[in-house]
């Protein structure tokens, strides 16, 4: 339990140091419109080195490095695996989000409330909002936004969430609560809570599945693909 309050602590702290680092870095260019995304890949950056020296001082070089050099082994199996997780991911959702939909038909059926009333009450994407702001992003923010969401998050996350806190409290608490926990704390560290938390659910269901922190990092960099290519059409059409 201990190990589990320190890895929190540790990341806390990780997360506060990185953005002042980032703000430290960028204070030179304030004047300067559109430096969001530019700011985000630079937290993005501090915390993975960060993350990498704290593994590397426990003892973790050669799990850091066997978690690399396995990506070139069994590569396409590694793929595939992914590509399955993500496709279960895919029917979850779609039967998460049929769920929600029947439930406000039915909801407003028995109540005689407008359906639409009822969707126009739901909270705002913040995702969807950070998106449609890259229209003013400067130079590169674009693809910092992309570079940032499909490599540096996945490996980043995956490595701190799945191969460190996760198995931590696997160890005490068992796959249920460690998974619960696990994914509150991966929620709270994003702007939509609510599906980063069922999000992080379903990594811990896959990781817990295959025990493969590279599928999972590959899984991770699937669904974020995707939610980026749904915002870009439900911007763009």
């Amino acid at each position: 339990m201990i190990t589990v309050v320190n890895l929190l602590f540790l990341w806390l702290v990780a997360n506060v140091v990185s953005g002042l680092l980032a703000w430290f870095c960028l204070a030179p260019f304030k004047g300067l419109p559109g430096l969001t995304e530019h700011a985000l890949f630079l937290i993005k950056l501090f915390l993975g080195a960060g993350l990498f020296y704290y593994i590397l001082l426990t003892g973790g070089k050669a799990s850091l490095s066997g978690i690399f050099l396995g990506f070139m082994k069994r590569f396409p199996e590694k793929v595939f695996k992914a590509f399955k997780n993500f496709l279960l991911y895919l029917g979850c959702l779609a039967g998460a989000v049929a769920a929600v939909l029947l439930a406000l038909y039915i909801y407003s059926k028995i109540f005689a409330i407008p359906a639409d009333s009822l969707t126009a009450a739901l909270p705002s994407n913040a995702d969807l909002k950070r998106f449609s702001d890259l229209g003013t992003a400067a130079f590169g923010g674009r693809w910092l936004y992309l570079l940032g969401a499909w490599l540096l998050a996945p490996v980043i996350e995956e490595l701190y969430y799945r191969g460190l806190l996760y198995p931590e409290l696997r160890k005490s608490w068992g796959f249920p609560a460690a998974t619960v926990v696990t994914a509150i704390v991966f929620g709270l560290l994003h702007p939509n809570i609510a599906v980063a938390v069922l999000d992080g659910a379903f990594l811990c269901y896959t990781y817990e599945k295959g025990k493969d922190l590279q599928v999972n990092i590959l899984t991770h960099s699937f669904l974020n693909i995707f939610f980026v290519a749904a915002m870009f059409a439900v911007y763009h059409w």
